[in-house]
């Protein structure tokens, strides 16, 4: 059977069965790569390899730093002192 039909059918098929929707597409890939023939080190190895990446980490890291310094007031300092330095120009 054609790959594309596979996976709709399976999405929508766990959606029905009231599956999360997050696990319904792991779910549905997983098996259409499953009968597509496709072995899953294969697959995982591509999904760690598409993951491990320096521009897919710095997004959250870079929130998190700024969660922790505005519960540390560093926020508010650097605010502070960024209105003392150019707060006078317009």
């Amino acid at each position: 059977m054609n790959g594309l039909v596979v996976l709709l059918i399976s999405f929508f098929g766990l959606v029905l069965f009231r599956v999360p929707i997050a696990f319904s597409m792991g779910l549905s890939s997983m098996i259409t790569a499953w009968s597509m023939g496709l072995s899953l080190n294969v697959i995982m190895r591509n999904i760690f390899e598409g993951v491990n990446s320096f521009s897919l980490l710095a997004v959250p890291f870079f929130l998190l730093a700024g969660m922790i310094m505005n519960q540390g007031k560093v926020t508010d300092r650097l605010l502070e002192l960024s209105q003392a330095l150019v707060g006078h120009i317009r």
